[in-house]
């Protein structure tokens, strides 16, 4: 397969995405360099992400993916989510672009969070109270979100008031 090269739109033109998945900046002098595509261990996830600089100056880390969808997409990928429709983070051809509004995102994705019910227990062991996620119980109780996240894993913390303690609320699956 031939690797064809496109134009990104909103970069002025001196970036280009091809249908293989690379990024290259084009100088003045139209002489092509590649750039070096990276993980993004951060906020996205383990995602191929490049440094760009925007026409205003700004430079940033963008998503291989988006900005192929950029490239052979022109804008519809503009205030749109870009996702990888096969889910390999890896695999950034145009035709692996998912562009979905944020409606269609959290009926993708939004049962994936991370976050897990948690039950507060009296000394006894009787269920007092169930809460959503550690956020919710810490907000209610006044008590800090690391110590009862460890209380749920049982890490070995210090003893709660009046012999209370939290485990995460896995077997009755309320929240889910």
């Amino acid at each position: 397969m031939t690797e064809v090269w496109r134009d990104i739109p909103e970069l002025g033109g001196r970036y280009q995405a091809s249908s293989l998945g690379n990024i290259r900046r084009v100088f003045k002098t139209r002489q092509p360099r590649m750039l070096k595509i990276f993980e993004n261990r951060g906020s996205c996830r383990n995602q191929c992400v490049v440094n760009v600089c925007f026409t205003d100056g700004r430079r940033q880390q963008v998503t291989v993916l988006r900005l192929v969808a950029m490239a052979f997409y022109p804008g519809k990928a503009t205030g749109k989510n870009v996702v990888h429709r096969n889910g390999l983070h890896h695999d950034n051809t145009p035709g692996n672009v998912l562009i979905l509004d944020n409606t269609a995102m959290g009926r993708r994705c939004g049962r994936r969070g991370r976050r897990k019910a948690v039950c507060m227990m009296d000394g006894t062991g009787e269920i007092v109270d169930a809460f959503a996620s550690v956020t919710a119980a810490s907000s209610f109780t006044g008590i800090a979100r690391e110590t009862i996240r460890r209380h749920c894993e049982r890490l070995g913390t210090k003893p709660l008031p009046d012999g209370m303690t939290f485990r995460w609320d896995d077997e009755r699956g309320l929240w889910n």
